[in-house]
C-alpha cells in the first residue's frame, strides 16, 4: 500500500500519543585479537577487535542480523552493507508487528525536537511542501502532540520504507562495552516487508553522514569518533545456513583462510555504497562472456543473492546448460533458470561450471572472484537446490550473500578499500555440525575411508564409509560438496551419509 506524505505524517501526529511495551533478547558476543600490520598489502593494525555472532541464512531468513542495545533495551538489526541509517521499531508504531520488539519512547526525552539546531539539521532544500513545517535551520518537521519533531523517512530498493522521527540515544555493539551516542530513525510506519526477520536495521555503508531528509552522523562514524584507538573498520564473515560474524575495529584473524587482497572503492565524501571495479569480461567455465559497459560490482550484505543484468544472465544460463549436456546429458532447453529451485535429483555439482569474475585493483591488480556450483547452488533442504543468482537492476552486479558465503570482506573505511578472502570453514568457529541426509549413490563422488577409527580422504571408484567399532571422527573440509554414501555391500546400520558443503563434518556410527 502506497501512502502519500500528508496521510502519513496525520497518522504519526496520532502515533505519538500512544504507547507499548518491549522484549528483550540475549546477546552472543566475544572479543577477539587482531592481525597487526599497517601497509595495503597486509593485516590492518588496531587496538582491539570486537566481535559478535551473527543469526540466519541465505535462504530461509534471507538476512544476517546482530544482536544491539539501543538505550536500555535489545534489539536484532539486519547488517546491511548497501544503506546507512540504524532505523528501530518504537513503541508507537501504527504498522509495525504487534509482537515484536519497540524501543520505548514513554517517559523519556530523547525524541529529536525539530527545534534542536544541533541534531535536527536539514539538508537545503529538503524541507519540501508536504512537511508540517520547516525549522529555522530548514530542517522538516512532523507534529507530535505539544512539540514538532525531527522528521526521519527511508525507503529501499524492495520497496520497502520507514518512517518516523529522529531519535537520541546510545549505542551499544553487541555486549562489549562498545558504545556510542547516536541520533538514528525512530520508526512510527513501516511496510509488512521492512524487516520481517529481525526488528531494525544498521546500515553501515561507506557514508559517514546520511540525510533521510534531515542529516545524522552515521553509527560506525559515530563509533569511531566517540572511541579513541578504534580503528575505521569492519570484518564480515557469513555462511549459507549457519550465520556468521561481525567484527569492527580490525580483521580477526580465525575468520580468513588466506591473506586479504584489498580491492579500492570510490572515495567521494557522499558516496553511498562499497562499489569495486570490474573487468567487462566474466567466464562460465571456460568461456568468457562480455559484459560491456558492465564495470562494477556492488559489495552488498543485504541483498541474499547474487544479481546479474538482464543480457549477462541471458548470455549465462545457455553455457550452464550446453555446460550440463555436455558433462551429463541433461540436454533439454531451458530447463536451468536464474532464481529457480530444483528437487535434488538435478545433475550433481561436477556437472555445473564455475562462475569466474575479475575484479581491479590498484596498479591493474587482478583478483578472481571464482564461484563453484556448490557456492551458487543453495541446498535449501536435503531434497531441493535453489540457485543463487537471478536478475538484478541496471547495468550494475551485486555480489550478496551467495558471494559473501565464500568470500570473508574487510571494510577499510579510512583508506577506502574492501579486502576479499577465501572465509574460513564456518567463519573460524570451528563449530560442530552432524548432518542427517539422504544417501547418495552418484559416481565418481567418492569421499572418506574410515580405517580403525582413523578419517582420510581417499580417492576411489565408488563411495563408502565403513564404520566398524564404536568411534566418531572429525574431518575437517574445504568448502566443496562432500557426500558420503552406504554401500551395498556393507553390513545394514553400519554407515551414516553425511552431505556438508563447509566446515566440519562430524561422522558418528550409527
Amino acid at each position: 500500500m502506497v501512502l502519500t506524505v500528508v496521510a502519513f505524517l496525520m497518522a504519526l501526529a496520532v502515533a505519538l500519543n500512544s504507547g507499548s511495551g518491549a522484549h528483550v533478547l540475549p546477546l552472543k558476543p566475544a572479543r577477539q585479537r587482531s592481525w597487526n600490520a599497517n601497509r595495503s598489502d597486509q593485516w590492518l593494525a588496531t587496538r582491539e577487535t570486537i566481535s559478535t555472532e551473527l543469526e540466519g541464512n541465505i535462504l530461509r531468513a534471507g538476512i544476517f542480523y546482530a544482536d544491539v542495545k539501543v538505550g536500555t533495551e535489545l534489539f536484532t538489526v539486519q547488517i546491511d552493507t548497501g544503506s546507512s541509517v540504524l532505523a528501530i521499531p518504537v513503541d508507537r508504531c501504527t504498522t509495525c508487528d504487534e509482537g515484536g520488539r519497540k524501543y520505548t519512547t514513554e517517559g523519556r526525552d530523547t525524541l529529536v525536537k525539530c527545534s534542536d539546531s544541533s541534531s535536527c539539521i536539514g539538508l537545503e532544500g529538503s524541507c519540501f511542501s508536504q512537511c508540517d513545517s520547516c525549522s529555522t535551520s530548514g530542517a522538516c518537521c512532523v507534529v507530535g502532540g505539544a512539540e514538532d519533531y525531527c522528521y526521519f523517512d527511508v525507503s529501499y530498493a524492495d520497496s520497502s520504507f520507514a518512517r518516523g522521527s529522529l531519535i537520541e540515544d546510545t549505542f551499544e555493539f553487541g555486549s562489549s562495552g562498545l558504545t556510542a551516542s547516536v541520533v538514528f530513525g525512530g520508526i512510527f510506519q513501516e511496510t509488512a516487508n521492512f524487516e520481517p526477520h529481525a526488528d531494525g536495521i544498521l546500515g553501515l555503508s561507506p557514508r559517514n553522514e546520511i540525510c533521510d531528509p534531515n542529516c545524522v552522523e552515521t553509527v560506525m562514524a559515530s563509533l569511531v569518533t566517540q572511541n579513541e584507538g578504534l580503528e575505521d573498520v569492519f570484518a564480515l564473515c557469513v555462511t549459507p545456513k549457519n550465520g556468521g560474524v561481525l567484527a569492527i575495529g580490525g580483521v580477526p584473524d580465525e575468520i580468513l583462510a588466506e591473506p586479504l587482497t584489498w580491492i579500492p572503492y570510490p572515495a567521494t565524501p557522499f558516496y553511498d555504497f562499497y562499489d569495486v571495479s570490474l573487468s567487462p569480461t566474466m567466464f562460465v567455465g571456460d568461456i568468457a562472456v562480455q559484459m560491456h559497459n558492465v564495470t562494477r560490482a556492488r559489495v552488498d550484505s543485504g541483498e541474499p543473492d547474487l544479481l546479474l543484468p538482464a543480457f549477462v544472465l541471458a548470455q549465462v544460463e545457455p553455457l550452464i546448460e550446453e555446460n550440463v549436456c555436455n558433462a551429463g546429458g541433461l540436454c533439454t532447453s531451458g530447463w536451468f533458470r536464474a532464481g529457480k529451485c530444483y528437487e535434488e535429483s538435478a545433475p550433481p555439482f561436477v556437472y555445473f561450471p564455475s562462475l569466474t569474475f575479475e575484479l581491479v585493483g590498484d596498479d591493474d591488480q587482478v583478483l578472481q572472484i571464482v564461484l563453484e556450483p556448490e557456492v551458487y547452488l543453495l541446498n535449501y533442504s536435503s531434497e531441493v537446490l535453489c540457485v543463487g543468482f537471478r536478475e538484478g537492476d541496471g547495468d550494475l552486479i551485486t555480489f550478496g550473500d551467495t558471494v559473501l558465503a565464500k568470500y570473508a570482506t574487510v571494510y577499510d573505511r579510512a583508506q577506502k578499500r574492501v579486502g576479499f578472502a577465501t572465509a574460513a570453514a564456518d567463519c573460524g568457529r570451528g563449530t560442530p555440525v552432524v548432518d542427517t541426509c539422504t544417501c547418495s549413490m552418484d559416481p565418481g563422488l567418492c569421499l572418506f575411508e574410515l580405517d580403525d577409527g582413523a578419517c582420510e580422504e581417499t580417492e576411489c571408484s565408488k563411495m563408502y564409509c565403513d564404520l566398524s567399532g564404536d568411534f566418531s571422527c572429525e574431518v575437517q573440509q574445504k568448502d566443496v560438496l562432500k557426500r558420503c554414501s552406504n554401500d551395498a555391500s556393507q553390513e545394514e546400520g553400519a554407515t551414516l551419509c553425511c552431505t556438508r558443503e563447509s566446515g566440519t563434518v562430524v561422522v558418528q556410527k550409527s
